[in-house]
């Protein structure tokens, strides 16, 4: 069965808005402010980031997509709920945390079975036999790598959005 899909139109920030203000004001999204991410940033930024970049190459591209999924699948695509950085180490971080993500996701959000995909397969290649199997999480993939490499090693990081 296809899933309807459609070209995003219009600015990146109100869809977002549309289809992800219930996840973005939750106290649970809330709390990844706190965590730090990729040196210069905090998770909530990165997620937000990730998903504006998503919806700014799918558009670019000319990339149907089913919108809102993509949306919530991005965004709660670092849902993990804990401080990789200072709390107890979570034994294999790099890899578990998209399977940890994407539980978190489907216990708050009650998500679809395409944006547990897109959460859970978020790390290929690392996560190598755990791969994307719709263009919305190969679009999270492409997402996620550009922007981390940008927070990376970008001086200063302005978070999008109000924060």
């Amino acid at each position: 069965m296809e899933i309807e899909r459609e070209l995003i139109t219009g600015k990146e920030e109100q869809i977002l808005l549309e289809y992800g203000e219930d996840i973005l004001n939750s106290k649970s999204f809330q709390i990844l402010k706190t965590y730090q991410h990729h040196f210069r940033s905090n998770t909530y930024a990165h997620c937000v980031a990730v998903t504006l970049k998503a919806l700014r190459f799918a558009k670019k591209m000319h990339i149907k997509v089913d919108v809102k999924k993509l949306v919530r699948g991005c965004l709660l695509h670092d849902y993990y709920l804990y401080n990789h950085r200072t709390e107890e180490r979570i034994p294999w971080h790099l890899t578990r945390h998209p399977k940890i993500a994407a539980e978190n996701a489907q216990r708050d959000f009650n998500i679809s079975l395409v944006e547990y995909d897109m959460i859970a397969s978020h790390m290929w290649p690392i996560t190598f036999l755990r791969f994307p199997i719709c263009r919305e999480g190969w679009i999270l993939v492409y997402a996620d790598k550009a922007v981390s490499i940008k927070e990376r090693f970008q001086k200063v990081v302005n978070p999008p959005i109000n924060q």
